[in-house]
Formats: structure tokens, sequence, C-alpha cells
């Protein structure tokens, strides 16, 4: 049998395949992804078309919070975390 469906934490899509015989049976599951919207602009988590320091709280609010949103993404790795604050940070200083 062969399902799928999106996380219920993350934008990926997971695949589960389960096979069996008379011993048993096996699940296996693939996650596949992240996937972000086409006009994601990353680190504008205050989703205003714009990169700048209203930003900043929204921004906190998901690290803290422990949620996902993929404009918090921003090194893209599927998770809200420590590791988005450095890139988060460059993205505004740069202004891009």
């Amino acid at each position: 049998m062969l399902g799928f469906g999106l996380s219920p934490t993350s934008d990926s899509l997971l695949l589960e395949q389960e096979t069996g015989n008379a011993a048993g049976f096996i699940k296996s599951t693939m996650v596949v992804g992240p996937f972000s919207p086409p006009n994601l602009l990353a680190c504008d988590v205050n989703q205003d078309g714009e990169l700048n320091f209203l930003d900043i709280a929204p921004f906190i609010a998901v690290l803290s919070s422990g949620t996902y949103q993929a404009e918090a993404d921003c090194n893209f790795d599927g998770e809200v975390n420590f590791f988005d604050i450095a890139p988060f940070i460059a993205v505004l200083a740069d202004g891009n």
C-alpha cells in the first residue's frame, strides 16, 4: 500500500509504503521537500513584501514558538531554529 500527504510540521511531502507477507508488515516513510511557495520571500516573516526591521518581532515569535513558517526558514532546511538566526541577520543587513 502506498500513501502520501503533507507533513503536519513542515511544508514537506510524506510518502509512506506498507508491505507485508506472512512474517509481518514493514512500513517505510520518506520525506520529500521542504517545498516553498513560488512567491516566497525568504525572511519576510511579516509577509509585507519587504525585508526590514518589521520582520524581527515576527521572526522571534516563530523561532520561540517552535512552529514552522516558510518565510522564517532562512537557511531552507525545513525547520525554524537557531541556525536560521545568522541568515536572517545577514539578509536584514544586506537589505536583500
